[in-house]
């Protein structure tokens, strides 16, 4: 069965999109659940999308207990919570000695770093410089096959 993780953009997007692209998104992520697909989501990914969701400057912040409620709700509904584990610090010191990231890279070397000990085999995100030398497989979920089929 293929792990899939979740970036922050991709979880923002399936919270906050009424239109086209989170109602793509959230069918593709229900097809490929009900298809085996197993969704992991990396721990620095819940503090950073209620950062993005609670942010008084965003055009619609929301309540923090409904950002409370929606990260309740995903983590109780089969997606795996990712945290660091005895392999993380060598992992990530991999990854920084060979990508040498600057500002907000590091967390990405992190996640990615997450990703890797928990075995996920790619992550979902809209990043397209998502930490290159990672051994994740990066897709855009909007650009999948049935994604754009759902677009049009």
């Amino acid at each position: 069965m293929n792990r899939v993780a979740l970036d922050t953009d991709v979880l923002v997007t399936v919270f906050r999109e009424d239109g086209a692209s989170g109602n793509a998104l959230r069918a593709v992520l229900a097809r490929r659940s009900a298809a085996g697909t197993r969704f992991a989501v990396p721990v620095f990914c819940i503090g950073e999308f209620w950062r993005v969701a609670t942010d008084r400057r965003a055009m619609k912040p929301v309540p923090p207990v409904r950002a409370l409620a929606w990260t309740d709700g995903l983590l109780s509904h089969g997606t795996t919570l990712l945290t660091p584990g005895p392999k993380y610090w060598p992992i990530l010191k991999t990854l920084l000695a060979t990508v040498l990231p600057l500002g907000t890279d590091v967390l990405d070397s992190q996640i990615a770093a997450l990703c890797q000990e928990h075995e996920a085999e790619e992550i979902w995100t809209f990043d397209r410089a998502f930490v290159p030398h990672s051994q994740l497989r990066v897709v855009n979920p909007l650009a999948l096959p049935e994604a754009r089929h759902l677009l049009m």
